[in-house]
């Protein structure tokens, strides 16, 4: 996308599709106003169709290989902003929205890099903390599960089926129809896998390959009643999503 198809996306939401000839005004209207509230019940922050949504203001940001940008737009005071970056991962994109958010309304600048860089210490150190505790107490070494044991067939009302497959001395994850996701699993205690899969649906899942758990975000953990595997919790950038064994 250009800067000029950039802005002209912006003004389309900021007239809410006014004379677009896209659809009717109503509508476009209908995807800024919250769908769904966040779990803490908050009843002006959450999810609309499409669009994060806080009071008047929406908000989306989205990735793709090697590229990251977003989208934000106060509908009452007329601002919208487009970030993107030549980055696939990380804050950039927020760092600079934020700054030219407070520019505009003539606010001190924080600085958003140091802001946004002590966020992603302290959920790596959280998560490695997390992972190295859980390989203390529940080591492989000592487990009543052999690897063979989660091999199976998982599901879930909106991911469909989940395939645990053996692949040379680890397991494989492969979801039906979304193979950009596939990728190793590797063991690091007793129920608890870290998932190795690109994540990505442009990935050559093919060409993924196992390496040594160090305590990545994405992970599953399974689950049993003591006797069998009964299903799985997947916990990754979207949050966690329970599967059930089929």
């Amino acid at each position: 996308m250009s800067a000029r198809q950039a802005a002209t996306w912006l003004r389309f939401h900021l007239a809410e599709g006014k004379s677009s000839g896209v659809g009717s005004s109503r509508q476009i209207k209908e995807t800024h106003l919250l769908q769904t509230a966040r779990r803490d019940q908050t009843l002006n922050d959450g999810y609309g169709l499409g669009w994060h949504v806080r009071n008047r203001r929406i908000q989306h940001d989205g990735s793709i290989r090697g590229f990251r940008a977003n989208i934000w737009c106060d509908m009452a005071g007329g601002l919208a902003i487009f970030v993107a970056t030549n980055l696939g991962s990380g804050f950039a994109h927020f760092a600079v929205t934020n700054r030219i958010i407070q520019l505009m309304r003539g606010e001190a600048v924080t600085d958003w890099i140091t802001h946004f860089d002590e966020v992603a210490r302290k959920e790596f150190i959280d998560r490695v903390t997390s992972f190295n505790e859980e390989k203390r107490k529940e080591p492989v070494s000592t487990s009543r599960w052999s690897q063979e044991e989660f091999v199976g067939t998982y599901r879930h009302e909106g991911f469909g089926l989940l395939h645990i497959e053996p692949k040379d001395n680890h397991l494989w994850f492969r979801i039906d129809g979304l193979s950009g996701f596939d990728g190793p699993l590797m063991r690091f205690s007793s129920l608890g896998f870290e998932y190795q899969g690109d994540r990505d649906a442009m990935a050559l899942a093919r060409m993924a390959l196992a390496s040594p758990p160090q305590g990545e975000r994405a992970r599953l953990r399974f689950q049993s009643d003591g006797h069998t595997i009964q299903g799985l919790t997947w916990d990754d950038w979207f949050g966690s999503a329970r599967f059930v064994r089929s």
